[in-house]
């Protein structure tokens, strides 16, 4: 029986959350601002379509990568985010109308692997919260959900790569 990791659904965690570098991407995406939090379902759909639809017209005849979707808080308005959803392309790649490309940065992010329907997804943020506190880590603006696997909305198989973006904190000299 896995242990409960502070209120996620233990069955939905695979392994414990970790702290690692990721190295800098391409990111190919579509966008919607200032998306309210019960929005982001329906808006997320609409981003996605148009992503694959961009891709697809980039890269004719070639497959999709993992889908990453990324949810950028509002520094000022609780509740509010930019909605991204794309895919990691080639350096050089040139968008076309509707789809943005921006080189993401390498990065230090904590991390923890989820499994089950996209619904459990929310559920492992808590205890990738806990993780950064326990480790004296501070939460940089935007979430990462790379879906490695994904069959549908419901599946218990889809495998999904959820990331936070990171600082340590500085430690207090005494």
């Amino acid at each position: 029986m896995k242990k409960r990791i502070g209120w996620a659904d233990p069955e939905a965690i695979i392994g414990e959350p970790r702290t690692q570098m990721v190295g800098g991407f391409t990111y190919l995406f579509a966008e919607e601002k200032h998306v309210k939090t019960r929005q982001v379902k329906r808006c997320l759909d609409r981003v996605i379509g148009k992503a694959g639809a961009g891709y697809t017209q980039i890269f004719p005849g070639v497959d999709q990568p993992p889908l990453l979707v990324t949810l950028i808080d509002d520094p000022v308005e609780n509740g509010i985010y930019d909605v991204r959803a794309g895919f990691v392309v080639r350096q050089g790649t040139q968008p076309v109308e509707g789809i943005f490309i921006e080189e993401q940065p390498p990065a230090l992010i904590a991390s923890i692997l989820v499994n089950g329907p996209t619904n459990k997804i929310v559920k492992s943020y808590g205890p990738l919260m806990q993780y950064m506190n326990q480790n004296a880590m501070k939460c940089v603006v935007g979430w990462r959900e790379w879906y490695l696997y994904y069959e549908n909305d419901k599946s218990s198989n889809n495998i999904i790569w959820v990331q936070h973006l990171a600082e340590k904190e500085p430690e207090v000299k005494s």
